[in-house]
């Protein structure tokens, strides 16, 4: 496990500035009843905000946590926020995902997507059983990924599915979960499935081990957040005859892991912005 120790010091009365102005501006709720940072929350529309905080958010200033709904606003006036607008754009959407690490040679297993009525056919041509199928967009928590044993498997899946997203079943009992927060690894654990169970989730069941995650997956961590421009995520990695695959990156991750290392991550967070690393 590595984690990232971040000294820090509420003592600001060096700063005069401090008095007059924030110091950091947020929309979001993550650094709410910090007094360096204003958070004006989240309104129904950017035209709800009063005309001084429209001024203060398209001042040029990063803004932290500016939200699904207004993260365009600042993308499209080159304001800098963190997380930055990729968190957003492939936040819960492996498709997207998947086409990134193929495109950026980032280890991922062998996956293929599938629609219309022949997709069946196709599928079974380009994959033998077992394999694995997912829905591409908006699960999480290992809820939307299938082990699909035989043909029974596949038509269930297809029927609820008409988008196919179809990946080949690596077998593993365990997958690590590394996060980082802008570059910086704060916490890594092995995540272990039961016995008799495919999943490597600890939604679905999945046991925390206190055994290190080594180097080399740390290292392709890093790899993939700096590749891909992920600044808050984590990233869930296997192991297979000594090769690693990236299954997936995770904009929003459970913190059970981070809780039994003893890890506060809204604390965690705002200590890197007090030195400058968020």
């Amino acid at each position: 496990m590595a984690i990232v120790t971040v000294e820090t010091t509420r003592d600001h009365s060096e700063n005069p500035a401090i008095n007059t102005k924030p110091a950091w501006l947020a929309i979001g709720k993550q650094f709410c009843n910090y007094p360096e940072v204003l958070t004006l929350g989240v309104r129904p529309s950017f035209g709800d905000y009063e005309p001084w905080e429209r001024e203060l958010l398209l001042s040029g200033r990063k803004i932290y946590f500016p939200t699904r709904r207004f993260i365009d606003v600042f993308r499209c006036h080159d304001i800098p926020t963190y997380p930055n607008w990729r968190y957003y754009r492939y936040i819960g959407h492996k498709f997207r995902q998947t086409h990134l690490f193929q495109a950026t040679g980032i280890p991922h297993p062998r996956t293929k997507f599938y629609w219309g009525k022949t997709r069946r056919a196709a599928i079974t041509t380009d994959f033998s059983f077992p394999f694995v199928a997912k829905i591409g967009k908006g699960s999480s928590q290992g809820k939307g990924v299938y082990f699909i044993r035989d043909q029974a498997d596949l038509d269930a899946y297809c029927e609820a599915n008409r988008q196919a997203y179809i990946q080949e079943y690596i077998p593993v009992k365990r997958s690590a979960r590394v996060i980082l927060l802008n570059g910086h690894i704060i916490n890594s654990y092995w995540i272990e499935a039961r016995d008799g169970s495919f999943w490597t989730n600890v939604h679905q069941g999945g046991d925390i081990s206190d055994e290190p995650v080594p180097e080399k997956i740390l290292r392709l961590a890093r790899v993939v957040a700096a590749k891909c421009g992920f600044d808050e995520v984590g990233l869930d990695i296997i192991q297979n005859d000594d090769r690693e695959y990236v299954l997936e990156a995770n904009m929003v991750f459970g913190t059970k892991g981070l809780e039994k290392a003893g890890i506060n991550l809204r604390e965690v967070r705002y200590e890197m912005l007090l030195k400058g690393l968020l």
